[in-house]
């Protein structure tokens, strides 16, 4: 059992991680890129978590627990959380790179560097 629980919170750290990345680091010195891999890495991290739940059923399975729809519930919320995120990060994406374009364009004609 304490290897079950070894996996559970080492996969479950892993996503949790991947979630903190875009609050920790800058990944790229174009302002666009780094908006884009920011926003990608919470739909990855959405998706781990849905990945670990497959992994948490799979472990409930091989131990005998013959309920397992609760798990398989928190797998099926994750998946649509991670479509709805999808989408989300979409459009949002596409309208802050608009107007994060739109002020570089400004500043580049009134002649301001930053």
């Amino acid at each position: 059992m304490s290897a079950s629980l070894a996996i559970a919170l080492f996969v479950n750290g892993v996503a949790l991680g991947v979630l903190m990345l875009p609050r920790w680091f800058s990944f790229s010195k174009n302002q666009f890129g780094n908006l884009v891999i920011k926003r990608c890495l919470y739909v990855i991290g959405i998706y781990l978590f849905m990945l670990n739940s497959a992994i948490m059923a799979t472990l409930a399975a091989k131990a005998g627990i013959t309920v397992t729809e609760e798990l398989f519930r928190y797998m099926w919320l994750f998946g649509t959380a991670g479509w709805v995120a999808m989408l989300m990060v979409i459009i949002k994406t596409l309208f802050d790179l608009k107007d994060m374009y739109s002020t570089l364009m400004f500043n580049k004609r009134m002649g301001k560097n930053g």
